[in-house]
């Protein structure tokens, strides 16, 4: 049985549905997509936000919601102190993450 976009997922509201439940009720989304997990599907999801701060990763058609400086760590504030367009945060864990103390290896 199909939904109503014969997406391949039901609908609410149809008796004898034998459809997994579509999580993106009005536009086609045959592959479901849900990266931040929240239950509403990316294709009409108003905020895709992977790390759950209230800021929009970037590239999901569906999401109007303010863009997310560190898309990969939470920060709410969105705080961008040396206005390389990255959150403090990101620039903080990029710093660590690139170099070992000095000694030129990079971290894993």
């Amino acid at each position: 049985m199909y939904g109503q976009r014969r997406d391949g997922y039901g609908d609410s509201g149809y008796p004898g549905n034998t459809c997994r439940p579509d999580n993106c009720l009005f536009i086609v989304n045959p592959d479901q997509a849900d990266a931040d997990h929240d239950g509403i599907g990316d294709a009409c999801d108003p905020c895709t936000d992977k790390d759950g701060d209230g800021a929009g990763d970037c590239c999901y058609a569906a999401s109007i919601c303010g863009f997310d400086n560190c898309p990969t760590v939470p920060n709410p504030d969105q705080k961008d102190s040396d206005g390389d367009f990255l959150g403090t945060l990101a620039t903080l864990v990029r710093s660590i993450g690139t170099t070992n103390s000095g000694s030129g290896r990079r971290m894993r």
